[in-house]
């Protein structure tokens, strides 16, 4: 897929930016790096992580300023890319801002600079080429729909693949130019095929048949906007002209919905009705409830068909299967016994949850704020409001640099002539920091099918998290015995570990009293953290069993408790430990009456095996 990516970007002007996402080690980078090889006399640009915007758009030229006094703008990142390709490595750790004016840059040609005394514009027919860790984070919805084309990448677990891998590294590594030679007639077949593709393309046609597939595609996909449709019939003209033909088929319509809507998606794939119908009599189809008028003799539409291969492809999870290959099977199982304890869990602030739901571009994010001292990171400089006591030293100096002249007329003592007027001051910028509070439900009813051991994991798991992003994490646990608050919100997350393996499972579940209690706790203690954002995380199969007032059903007793709790500055997560029999809507029921997230337990892990199209 990310192959065909690349040669869709090659060959059609209407595709300008490609990401790639995968896990480290997929060969993203090689893949983005490679592209001269099949589009000679192009190179590639790389943007460093740390590049700056002045360094890619365009800034003041130090030198000339302070030797001639005029104001001129030194060569940019994007003029060396002009006419080639430019390759963002860890595209999200990139400042989104700086993101979004880069693609908009790639996608109108032209790039504007206003800083500094500068204004000016120039040209820039590059493409951009981006990659991105799938583990560690998602990018904005409205930065993603300005990708083109969007491709995972997995991990080979073909044996035989793996090993020729691993050969061809070490071959290349070892500077054997065997290798080189090998491949380097297929590197000329392939750009061969691109460049009579691109003299083919103004000939290709997309028949109104095509066009309307695309569209219903969207539709049932609920893509916003129109950059999704354009960029599937770029790519579907692209795929025809890759192909040796002049009319676009419903296979590179396929084909190019796949690379091109997968990321931009909001409708999540439903699940299959347990009811039996005729959809040729009723009219409804689950893949986007809406009416299929020309069917195959199956009474299926093309566009029925390719949301139908990609619903199903972004409900499959690959399993990982491990070959004893030269282990003895005891020694294996010790291995997959030690490693299968933990893993990688997603963060709950950034992550879709169980329901499809995603909090919101802004919401979901971690939060970024400005400072007023000198703690955080330097991002931009300003004007000083008051007296400036942290001079941001880069921009003093290009604010001054165009006056160094006639400074030096007027005072020929050597030196950086700077007065009042060429002050700036740095502009910092922290993360705000969160406190988790994890609510435990003990209930004996988590031994089944030891969901306890699960949910042991999971939070281990988790703090890792946490304790990377430097957040506050507490316990408190409950059961019929007791609720506790077995440690208060803290840094120090190893100090919960130990804690956690020897929790001991107790016996009834008063939920209710639970939300009590960590209400009583919470509001104070948002109040004294003011400048933190509390997330309270119920983990809880919601079979509630003991109710304050003996009365009232348990279980719907503690979903009315629930809809009258709000804490401010403080949102809820509810991870249902439900499994087989035990598992009902309580909560779910939870979650929404807490106007908080929903998660299943099982969902918690990040999965590192997706599908091109759903990840």
């Amino acid at each position: 897929m990310a192959k065909t990516a690349v040669l869709c970007a090659a060959v059609s002007p209407g595709i300008k930016a490609v990401l790639i996402r995968g896990l480290s080690g997929t060969g993203k980078t090689a893949i983005a790096r490679s592209v001269p090889c099949i589009d000679p006399g192009k190179k590639v640009v790389n943007v460093p992580l740390n590049a700056t915007g002045e360094q890619i758009f365009g800034a003041i030229d130090m030198e000339a300023a302070i030797a001639t006094g005029r104001v001129e703008m030194a060569e940019s990142l994007l003029n060396r890319a002009d006419g080639n390709y430019v390759y963002m490595d860890d595209a999200d750790l990139f400042d989104t801002s700086l993101l979004i004016q880069m693609l908009d840059s790639v996608h109108s040609g032209r790039v504007r600079v206003e800083r500094e005394n500068i204004s000016a514009e120039y040209g820039c027919r590059t493409k951009l080429l981006a990659s991105m860790n799938s583990t560690r984070r998602y990018l904005d919805r409205h930065v993603l729909d300005m990708f083109d084309i969007s491709v995972s990448m997995r991990r080979q677990k073909d044996e035989s693949r793996a090993e020729e891998i691993i050969r061809r590294a070490l071959g290349l590594g070892d500077g054997d130019s065997k290798l080189e030679e090998l491949f380097a007639g297929d590197d000329e077949k392939i750009s061969k095929e691109v460049a009579e593709a691109r003299r083919r393309l103004p000939e290709v046609r997309i028949p109104k048949t095509q066009m309307r597939s695309i569209a219903r595609i969207c539709t049932a996909l609920g893509v916003k906007g129109c950059r999704g449709a354009l960029s599937t019939a770029y790519a579907a003209a692209a795929l025809c002209a890759l192909d040796g033909r002049r009319m676009v088929s419903k296979k590179d319509t396929a084909r190019a919905a796949v690379l091109c809507l997968g990321h931009r998606r909001t409708v999540k794939p439903k699940k299959k009705e347990k009811k039996e119908y005729n959809p040729l009599e009723t009219g409804y189809n689950p893949l986007g409830g809406i009416r299929r008028f020309i069917k195959d003799e199956k009474g299926e539409t093309e566009e029925a068909k390719i949301v139908k291969k990609m619903n199903e492809q972004s409900e499959a999870v690959s399993k990982t299967s491990v070959d004893v290959g030269f282990m003895k099977s005891e020694d294996l199982e010790d291995v997959v016994s030690e490693v299968g304890e933990t893993f990688e869990a997603i963060d709950l602030l950034e992550a879709e949850d169980s329901e499809g739901f995603r909090a919101g571009d802004d919401a979901a994010k971690r939060k970024y704020v400005e400072t007023e001292d000198r703690n955080g990171k330097y991002i931009k400089s300003r004007i000083p409001r008051g007296t400036c006591t942290d001079i941001a030293f880069d921009a003093t100096v290009r604010a001054a640099a165009p006056y160094q002249k006639s400074r030096h007329e007027a005072d020929p003592t050597p030196g950086v002539k700077l007065e009042k007027q060429d002050l700036r001051e740095k502009v910092r910028q922290k993360q705000v920091s969160s406190t988790f509070l994890f609510l435990l439900d003990t209930s004996g009813s988590l031994i089944i099918r030891n969901r306890m051991s699960k949910v042991k994991a999971s939070i281990i798991s988790m703090l890792e998290t946490h304790y990377v992003k430097r957040d506050r994490v507490g316990l408190m646990t409950f059961n019929e015995e007791q609720i506790e608050l077995v440690l208060a919100p803290t840094r120090a997350i190893e100090q919960l570990e130990p804690i956690i393996n020897n929790i001991a499972v107790g016996q009834g579940t008063p939920l209710s009293e639970a939300l009590v209690k960590v209400y009583e706790y919470m509001m104070p203690y948002t109040i004294k953290h003011s400048d933190e954002r509390c997330h309270i995380v119920l983990i809880t199969d919601g079979k509630s069993t003991l109710a304050l007032d003996s009365s009232k059903d348990p279980i719907k007793e503690s979903i009315e408790i629930a809809e009258q709790i709000r804490i401010p500055n403080a949102d809820w997560i509810v991870i249902d430990t439900g499994l087989g029999f035990t598992k009902n809507d309580a909560p779910k029921d939870l979650a929404r009456a807490l106007r908080g997230r929903f998660f299943l337990l099982d969902d918690l892990e990040k999965k590192e095996d997706t599908v091109d199209i759903w990840d």
